[in-house]
């Protein structure tokens, strides 16, 4: 999809078009990021699928103009950013590829997408069932991908609630829009691609990711794609299921559902935004507790697959309690008990202090 160009259009001519097009245009941040590319475009030259730099933005921007520009690749180009980060630095990446078309070193046709959580998008077949169980919506709500424009009260009710494997047998596959993108983003049809790091693992793991690929990250990233997360707590299955949940619940107990839900969104919002250890520990007990009280409440109205999947929950936050807990001496949560709110002090490491949290959950 990159222009086809002659010899003397060298990656560092391509370079001197961008910085004079974007340079000293008042945004101080991207250029900073733009002093950094120039260093990078031989780097960026590399027969590699996995670039590891120092800013994964300079990265990117280097590979759009020594690859994608320079040679005409078409290999997809995915930046993996922290999910703090993710959106100025899209932004950015943007600002860049549209100076590049702007000087006709790109295609127009080349198409950037900065990829929300499946939660911000419309779900044809949610969309129906909420229908036929007499919910409303805003009119041309069924035209609509992303649901950003509609209030998340709406939103929560039909958009995407998983991480997409279920869509290929979905009756509605053929005319989803979800579906139509995503299928574009593994094939590599939209070639410019910004992915967080759990986005990034989640469709390495599942094989979505375009074959032809050059990924660019910082070493940090790298670390964090490439760790342990066997048990790690995903922050968007936590979503996911407390969606579940609340779709699921009856009249009678849809309100108290529906605030533990709320209570999960926010926590699960806290956690993705990179809470201090600290404080993760009290926001992953708080979000434990908001699960045990739906599946102390209502579990005979969960379906079979949402009760089995919320016992798993619950099992993985307490492993990941026990896990940050392990590093301190002393420990200190408040809960409730017998309607007072105490505080439980753990003085070892050494003796398990998340035990309650760990014990089995049996089945509701």
């Amino acid at each position: 999809m990159g222009v086809q160009v002659n010899q003397e259009q060298t990656a560092e001519a391509i370079f001197q078009e961008l910085h004079h097009a974007c340079h000293g245009k008042g945004d101080e941040a991207f250029d900073k990021h733009l002093e950094e590319v120039k260093t990078l475009l031989h780097a960026m030259t590399t027969p590699q699928v996995e670039r590891c730099v120092s800013d994964e933005l300079s990265g990117a921007i280097a590979v759009l103009a020594a690859v994608v520009c320079a040679k005409g690749s078409d290999a997809a180009l995915i930046m993996v950013s922290r999910t703090r980060e993710k959106p100025a630095k899209a932004a950015m990446l943007a600002k860049a590829v549209t100076a590049l078309k702007e000087t006709g070193r790109l295609n127009e046709n080349v198409e950037l997408i900065n990829r929300k959580n499946n939660m911000d998008y419309f779900c044809m077949k949610r969309y129906h069932n909420a229908l036929m169980n007499g919910n409303s919506f805003p009119r041309n709500t069924d035209t609509l991908l992303s649901l950003e424009s509609i209030s998340r009260k709406h939103a929560n009710k039909i958009c995407v609630n998983s991480n997409a494997i279920a869509c290929s047998s979905c009756y509605y596959r053929g005319t989803c829009r979800f579906r139509q993108m995503t299928d574009d983003l593994r094939t590599g049809a939209v070639q410019i691609q910004v992915l967080d790091i759990e986005q990034y693992r989640r469709l390495l793991a599942i094989g979505n990711l375009p074959k032809s690929r050059i990924v660019v990250f910082t070493e940090a990233t790298r670390q964090a794609i490439n760790g342990e997360c066997s048990e790690e707590l995903t922050i968007s299955e936590l979503v996911y299921l407390a969606n579940d949940c609340e779709s699921q619940a009856t009249e009678k107990y849809r309100p108290f559902v529906a605030g533990r839900a709320a209570t999960v969104r926010r926590l699960a919002q806290q956690l993705r935004d990179g809470a201090p250890e600290s404080k993760e520990r009290k926001l992953l007990d708080s979000t434990r507790k908001a699960f045990r009280e739906i599946r102390d409440k209502c579990a005979v109205e969960l379906k079979k697959r949402s009760r089995a999947r919320l016992n798993s929950r619950l099992l993985v936050t307490g492993k990941k309690l026990n896990r940050l807990l392990a590093k301190d001496a002393i420990f200190e949560v408040a809960r409730e008990c017998n309607g007072k709110r105490v505080v439980i002090r753990h003085r070892a490491a050494g003796q398990n202090p998340a035990a309650s949290f760990c014990a089995p959950i049996p089945r509701a």
